[in-house]
């Protein structure tokens, strides 16, 4: 195998022709139906021609680095859209404490909003706050680490015909539990 920067292994390598690098895009974007007799017809070379291919410019290794480099990149998405969504549920509860706190102070008896009320309005931003933070809001809270990522996971369940049984039985049988025990 050619020596590839490991941070770009999916990119073309030192001395992989145009049409050997297609065949190796045709093949790493075909996913859980990748199979090099579908790359070979797909590209209208031969077989052999894309077996030889594939051993020589390491396919299998590229597409598992490209799957990782997207399972990370979706990840740091994820991870950024969660601390900007909270930045903004946590700026939504401070704006929810203060009209609530102002409220508690200004209660004079003639106002439209009962102590009642406005003593639920800042639990709620409290609530909402601890929440956007990561805290737990009882402790009941349950947090798992999950062993793999959820596009590995994803492609061993859609791989296996007795994994992906397995998955519906279990998906079938979350919805049919009482919504108090399934939490």
């Amino acid at each position: 195998m050619t020596e590839v920067d490991t941070t770009t292994q999916w990119e073309r390598t030192s001395g992989e022709s145009a049409k050997a690098y297609e065949a190796f895009v045709t093949y790493c974007n075909a996913g859980s139906r990748r199979t090099l007799r579908a790359c070979a017809a797909s590209c209208g070379v031969g077989l052999r021609t894309v077996e030889g291919w594939s051993a020589r410019y390491g396919w299998a290794a590229r597409c598992e680095a490209y799957a990782e480099y997207q399972e990370a990149e979706s990840r740091r998405q994820q991870i950024e859209q969660l601390a900007a969504m909270n930045a903004k549920h946590i700026a939504i509860a401070k704006t929810l404490q203060a009209k609530a706190i102002d409220k508690l102070n200004s209660l004079n008896g003639a106002t439209s909003l009962s102590p009642r009320e406005a003593l639920a309005f800042l639990e709620l931003s409290v609530k909402v706050e601890r929440l956007a933070i990561g805290a737990p809001t009882d402790v009941s809270e349950r947090r798992v680490e999950a062993t793999t990522t959820p596009g590995r996971m994803s492609r061993a369940i859609l791989e296996s015909p007795d994994a992906m049984a397995k998955a519906l039985d279990l998906l079938d049988l979350v919805a049919t539990m009482p919504s108090s025990a399934a939490s």
